[in-house]
């Protein structure tokens, strides 16, 4: 029966974290496609996605290989980054700090009666940086700090422009991520299946970029 009831809380985890990532999903999709110059030409579209791909490791390699590139990516990378920067840097860095966890809302009241999806709305009304939640905002922007570097190889000349707003979304996507993994609701099974569907569309769309077909067009 234990065992039932923890895959049965497993599962709903991982589907409301579907859903979630899905939502991201189109989005990204959505605004990836805009930033091309050939979906529409414009002062900050980007003229060129594949060539920075090529340069940095890709060009060499079969479409069969960079599809399982995208796909080590898409699952992989979100383990890698869940563990380090939601699960062990926060433990590590809160510890060495003094600062513990916040006290959540959501925590003084019984979740069954607002529910999972309010319970996570609760939780985004209070995490406003202050004390308690110095830790979860640090590590955020270190996590999005992290990623500046991409950020500069794909959008080129026009980085500069970009890195402000990705760094923005960035450090609200890391701090997303750690709600969903602090919620009892949601856990890191969300939190993972979020990111895979965020990774999902970048990899998406240099899978896109990299096909034969569209190397092509390009030419």
């Amino acid at each position: 029966a234990l065992a039932e009831e923890t895959s049965q809380d497993f599962v709903q985890k991982s589907l409301r974290g579907g859903v979630l990532g899905v939502v991201f999903f189109v989005g990204a999709v959505f605004f990836l496609l805009l930033f091309r110059c050939r979906t529409a030409s414009w002062f900050f579209c980007v003229k060129n996605f594949r060539d920075p791909l090529e340069e940095y490791g890709f060009e060499s390699h079969s479409f069969l290989f960079r599809m399982f590139a995208a796909v080590y990516f898409t699952l992989w990378n979100p383990v890698a980054e869940e563990f380090f920067w939601r699960v062990f840097l926060h433990r590590e860095l809160g510890t060495a700090l003094g600062i513990g966890g916040e006290e959540s809302l959501l925590g003084q009241m019984d979740s069954k009666d607002v529910g999972p999806w309010m319970g996570l709305v609760y939780d985004l009304l209070e995490t406003l940086p202050s004390r308690p939640t110095l830790v979860r905002w640090g590590i955020s922007c270190l996590y999005a700090s992290y990623h500046m570097w991409p950020v500069k190889v794909v959008f080129q000349d026009i980085w500069i422009y970009y890195a402000p707003l990705g760094f923005c979304f960035l450090v609200c996507l890391g701090r997303l991520l750690l709600l969903l993994r602090e919620n009892p609701n949601f856990g890191l099974p969300a939190a993972y299946l979020l990111h895979v569907w965020v990774d999902a569309a970048f990899a998406a769309l240099c899978l896109f970029e990299l096909h034969p077909l569209a190397v092509a067009a390009a030419r």
